[in-house]
């Protein structure tokens, strides 16, 4: 069983009314009408994802292609973050 966290990137765009979000790293997307909605949805299926890599075994594997490692996390409490794209040097 894995513990800890690992560091990955969520990527969201719209296209047309939906917006579509995708796990960088690992490549998993998903859509749907909010981005709010679309973040929750994207971090179910990544987590299953993972853990789907680790019953099967080649979790270790993909995790060392994709430059993906596991951090350390107090057993106690889940860390959650999210990383944001700010635009710079752009007429906004």
């Amino acid at each position: 069983m894995l513990h800890g966290y690992v560091r990955l990137t969520f990527q969201f765009e719209r296209e047309g009314s939906d917006w579509v979000g995708t796990c960088v790293e690992l490549g998993t997307s998903t859509f749907g009408r909010s981005r709010r909605r679309v973040q929750q949805d994207l971090t179910e299926l990544v987590t299953e994802y993972i853990n789907v890599l680790e019953e099967d075994g080649t979790r270790e594997r993909i995790f060392r292609e994709n430059n993906i490692t596991i951090e350390e996390a107090p057993a106690s409490e889940p860390v959650y973050r999210e990383v944001h794209t700010v635009p710079i040097g752009v007429a906004v």
